[in-house]
């Protein structure tokens, strides 16, 4: 079925499983999970078991735990997650979610460089949360304009959560 994102800057494209998009993944990896979740539509087990595989292969792809490291936030595992970090860890693998992990892209002059989890080290990264939330608001990632309360309104907030733990929680415990 055809999904809105209602997001500036993505495209529809028919879903047949969460992100897994058959206008994008037309080859290799991407595209056996197209037609593994084909296969499997109707019992749900078996499309919760490929999309769990689908996600792992997603941010493995994307080096997501090497974001997670340059950024001093642990990996996540099977045991409790550190609860002072889950606003930026998730605020990270939104970010990758929505544009990857951003190394090879740049903004326009002025723009921060990068999307998705890459610009978000850069936010974290910055010296102090004032610039980590400069950063932010410039990028493309920042949904600009989202009237309260719409899912891009929601996840901008969650963004600046992330940033402002990150910067309040994570961050000062670093070593220098």
């Amino acid at each position: 079925h055809r999904t809105n994102v209602n997001t500036a800057g993505q495209s529809d494209g028919t879903t047949i499983g969460w992100g897994i998009r058959t206008d994008i993944h037309t080859k290799g990896k991407g595209k056996e999970f197209v037609d593994r979740m084909r296969a499997v539509q109707g019992n749900l087990p078996a499309m919760m078991k490929v999309q769990g595989e689908f996600m792992d292969w997603y941010y493995k792809s994307q080096r997501v735990n090497n974001l997670l490291t340059a950024a001093g936030l642990p990996i996540p595992s099977t045991s409790m997650y550190n609860h002072r970090a889950q606003a930026a860890a998730v605020a990270l693998y939104d970010a990758t979610w929505l544009g990857g992990n951003g190394a090879k892209q740049t903004g326009s002059v002025g723009k921060a460089k990068g999307t998705g989890g890459q610009l978000i080290l850069q936010a974290y990264q910055a010296p102090n949360e004032t610039e980590a939330l400069r950063i932010f608001y410039n990028s493309n990632l920042y949904m600009k304009g989202k009237a309260v309360g719409t899912p891009a309104y929601n996840r901008n907030q969650r963004f600046i959560e992330g940033i402002r733990q990150y910067h309040r929680l994570i961050k000062p415990t670093l070593k220098k």
